[in-house]
Formats: C-alpha cells, structure tokens, sequence
C-alpha cells in the first residue's frame, strides 16, 4: 500500500498534474494496480495497420479514465488483433507516440502503431538485430528499458523516426512463459511515472488477454 501511496504522491507533485486533483475514482484504479507481476503471452496474431486518431493533450483524470476503459476493453477481447489495437489505445493515453514490435527468432519486427509513431509501410520495414546491443535488446531481456535516445549506429533505425536526442523512451515486454513475444515503445511521455506504471500494467493485461484468446481458440479447434 505504501508503494501506492507513494507512487500517487510522485504523481500529484509533477507538473503535470499540478492543475488536476486526484479524485477518489483516480485513487482507487491506481491503487488496484499491481506494479509488478510475472507475465504471459502467446505468439503475435498478423501485423496490424496503425489505428485511427492521435493523443490529445495530456489530463491526468482523463487519461487515467481512458486506460481504464482499454483495460475492460481487453478482458472482452476476442482475437489478437483486438488485443494489440487495445494495447496501442492505452498506451496512448500516456505517450504520443507508440510503437510496437514483435520478437521473431533473430530480428525484432515492426509490427503496430499509432500514426504519430510512423506510418504503418515504415514500421514494417524496420528490422532490428536480436544479437546486437540495442534499447530493443536491452528489454527483451531485462524486461524493460527507460532512458533517452541513443544516437549511435546501432538505433539508426530509431533515430528516422524518434524525437530529438534526449527524450525519454520507455520500452516494456509482453512475455510467453518467460520469454518476450512483443515489445511495446512508447516515445515522447506526458508524464514519466505514470507512463512507466501504465506500460507495466498493459503488458500484463495485453498478456493475459493473449492467452485467453489463445486458449479459446485452441478450444475451438477440438
């Protein structure tokens, strides 16, 4: 409960949330969170086109609102492709711009995004070594990556589509039995906590959602 409080606390202080008071609504969605949970997944349905529309401007109440309804949204999910738009929805209610990639056998795919991300004929372009050290790499071991930008050779592929150098970048993996399927990116952050706390629990509930529909589907084929 104290990690909860705290993080409630972290957020009402940033200035981004100076003009909008937590209500009790808000408190209780953030406190039912868990921050931290192990997650599966299963394999990535087809690629997906970049989803309509593009973040408004940040509010804290309305974001939280937002992420709230995608989170109900992926409970009723009934392919993977509903799955993964949900997913790009929430994250949009934390960050401008989001990207997600999927986790072949050597490479890392472009797969989805919002249109502010890239269009959906560059995201599928990108291929990026799995053997190389890069932010991509760096999540799908570790499970996340926050940090800026790198600039050097190895994000190229980043650099033609991120903000400038130094914005922060937060990269969260949906995992199959320990293993990361897909990468989630979301670029230019409205607010950084709360940004990071959301991609934990859309990783979790995208995971949890991809199973379920993978085990209804396996169902079905009987």
């Amino acid at each position: 409960m104290s990690v909860v409080c705290n993080c409630l606390a972290a957020i009402s202080r940033s200035p981004l949330a100076a003009s909008s008071r937590l209500n009790s609504r808000t408190a209780v969605i953030f406190g039912g969170w868990p921050w931290a949970r192990s997650v599966t997944a299963r394999i990535l349905p087809a690629a997906l086109p970049t989803i309509e529309g593009v973040s408004a401007p940040f509010q804290l109440e309305e974001s939280v609102a937002q992420i709230e309804a995608v989170l109900e949204e992926l409970q009723q999910a009934a392919t993977g492709d509903q799955v993964v738009r949900a997913a790009l929805r929430a994250m949009e209610a934390v960050a401008h711009r989001v990207g997600i990639f999927a986790v072949r056998n050597d490479v890392f795919s472009g797969w989805a995004c919002t249109p502010s991300f890239a269009s959906v004929d560059a995201l599928k372009t990108i291929r990026v070594d799995r053997h190389r050290d890069t932010v991509l790499s760096h999540a799908a071991l570790h499970g996340w990556y926050f940090g800026t930008v790198p600039t050097d050779a190895a994000h190229q592929w980043l650099a033609d589509i991120a903000p400038p150098a130094g914005s922060e970048i937060a990269i969260v993996a949906v995992r199959i039995l320990g293993r990361a399927a897909m990468l989630i990116v979301a670029m230019e952050l409205f607010d950084s906590l709360m940004a990071t706390r959301t991609a934990e629990q859309v990783a979790h509930a995208t995971s949890s959602a991809l199973l379920r529909v993978r085990r209804s589907e396996k169902w079905k084929d009987r």
